[in-house]
């Protein structure tokens, strides 16, 4: 396919169900005059930097977690072992 000058070739998110200049083959080649075009889609990379800090996140509470947990059985065992300061009768 050969696209003028001063003309687009649009394609849709969903290929296998979308209406783009795929379907208007006999209007122009499908294309669309760039004038026509309200906004252009710019590659970001803010997308992968989010997934990382979720990850970076999920990371650093699943330790803090098993701080905790590991913190609260220590106490927990040492609080048993620790012997009672209740007077016992004497016999």
């Amino acid at each position: 396919m050969k696209v003028p000058a001063g003309r687009m070739f649009l394609l849709g998110d969903h290929r296998a169900n979308s209406n783009d200049s795929r379907y208007f083959e006999s209007e122009d080649s499908g294309t669309v005059p760039v004038t026509a075009v309200r906004g252009r889609v710019l590659d970001d990379a803010i997308a992968p930097v989010l997934l990382g800090l979720g990850v970076l996140l999920g990371v650093v509470l699943a330790l803090a977690g098993a701080v905790c947990t590991l913190v609260g059985w220590l106490t927990r065992r040492r609080r048993q072992a620790a012997p009672s300061l209740i007077a016992q009768p004497l016999a």
